[in-house]
């Protein structure tokens, strides 16, 4: 349900109606690795990935989108605040722009302590 809301967010600011997010694959309860940090970094402008070029986007947000943390009581920690976001395009031969988007330091802002 939360997704849901999140992709309709991302339709007001952002003027696309067809929004792919991706959320680095990564197991966050284990503190394991994301194989996909190996791919985006920051500073990065364009990234080859599997043969495609994705072009980076940094979007600001009207309003920070935060990233929450469900306790066991049911009430929620806020674990980040994001002001900025990237979104990697790729200009393909398909009839849609294929984006992805990446919340910078996602990793480290979901492995902080909850204060």
């Amino acid at each position: 349900m939360q997704q849901r809301k999140f992709v309709k967010d991302y339709q007001q600011f952002d003027g696309f109606d067809k929004v792919g997010i991706n959320f680095l694959p990564c197991t966050i309860s284990k503190g394991g690795e994301c194989p996909s940090e190996q791919y985006f970094k920051p500073q990065d402008d364009k990234v080859v990935i599997h043969g495609r070029e994705l072009t980076k986007h940094v979007i600001v947000p009207p309003k920070p989108l935060y990233v929450f943390q469900q306790q066991k009581d049911g009430t929620r920690v806020i674990k980040g605040e994001f002001k900025e976001v990237n979104k990697w395009i790729f200009y393909g031969n398909t009839q849609h722009a294929e984006q992805m988007f990446q919340f910078p330091n996602l990793m480290e802002v979901l492995h902080q302590p909850v204060k």
